[in-house]
């Protein structure tokens, strides 16, 4: 197993601690990984002094396990992770653990450097992931206090926000253009600053929007709800889910009444329970479509439409344009 432990700074630094890890050197703020611990490759670079990122694109042939030490002023990391699981992922925060063994995770995962995390990917998985750091001087300087409180109320309890945020057809455009950068052409890494600014408003636009003042809601929450909405999103969010569970089957699984369930739901996940399931579905079936790994047909009734038709016009619905269009 590859062990690396840190406290996050910028990408530049970080990068430059992992390389000596794994026993090799980044030249220009580029790792090739070496063959005894995969393929692929490692790029880091810092916009400025409170601003830096990372793009990761390489295969594993060891277990690999990133320890990240928390640190007492108050960062921002944005991680999009498109990792094909070959094994497990696991996630260590608080002595609490989540170990899932999903074999595609595409997800955004936004948490504050405050937090001790452990991330453990398994030997064989493929990384695709693209990181964002603010540093504590750019969150002083740049984020007001009301949006510090909810983002410092979002970060508290990192496992929480695993599963919560998922990758849309509107960031995978921008991600498959920062996976096609030529990192020897100044053109190219100017476009690909330009593509991680707009990834970064992107995401807090939306983020914000959908979730304007519900740093007040969530605070009157308890732990138990919050935990047992957790448990919910998690059964919404199953690889292969055929049909939508009843709201009685819910409300026993979360032990809440129907009406608290479906409020507290939407209050702190933005969308009702169904609509959260239908957009999971249909991003799962997106990605089994676009992997090759099943046909529109396939993907239909994996998760759980009995009519081509109606899956078409859900798709087309939710993504602008209809299956096979996507697989053309």
């Amino acid at each position: 197993m590859i062990k690396f432990s840190y406290k996050q700074e910028d990408f530049e630094t970080w990068l430059k601690g992992f390389s000596e890890s794994i026993g090799v050197k980044a030249i220009d703020n580029y790792l090739v990984i070496p063959a005894s611990v995969g393929s692929g490759y490692i790029y880091s670079r810092n916009i400025s002094k409170s601003l830096s990122f990372v793009v990761m694109d390489f295969e594993l042939k060891k277990d690999l396990n990133l320890n990240r030490v928390g640190t007492s002023d108050f960062g921002i990391l944005l991680f999009f992770n498109q990792i094909d699981v070959a094994e497990f992922f696991k996630v260590v925060s608080h002595q609490e653990v989540i170990e899932e063994q999903t074999k595609l995770r595409r997800n955004i995962f936004l948490s504050s450097t405050n937090n001790d995390l452990e991330v453990t990917f398994s030997k064989g998985s493929r990384m695709r992931r693209v990181g964002i750091y603010f540093a504590p001087a750019m969150v002083r300087r740049f984020i007001k206090n009301d949006t510090k409180i909810y983002l410092t109320s979002y970060t508290k309890n990192p496992l929480l926000n695993v599963n919560k945020e998922l990758i849309g057809f509107e960031y995978r455009k921008i991600l498959d253009e920062i996976y096609k950068t030529d990192f020897n052409s100044d053109i190219s890494l100017l476009i690909l600053h330009n593509r991680i600014l707009l990834l970064t408003e992107k995401f807090f636009q939306k983020l914000l929007a959908k979730s304007i003042h519900a740093d007040v809601r969530i605070s009157k929450l308890n732990r138990a709800d919050l935990e047992a909405l957790e448990t919910v999103e998690r059964a919404l969010s199953k690889e292969e889910l055929e049909k939508f569970p009843s709201i009685t089957q819910l409300s026993a699984l979360a032990r809440m009444s129907t009406s608290k369930l479906k409020n507290k739901f939407k209050e702190v996940y933005g969308m009702k329970l169904y609509e959260f399931y239908n957009k999971n579905r249909l991003q799962k079936a997106r990605e089994w479509i676009e992997a090759g790994d099943t046909s529109v047909k396939e993907a239909a009734y994996k998760v759980g439409f009995s009519s081509l038709s109606n899956f078409s016009k859900a798709f087309k619905k939710e993504f602008g344009l209809l299956p096979k269009e996507l697989k053309q």
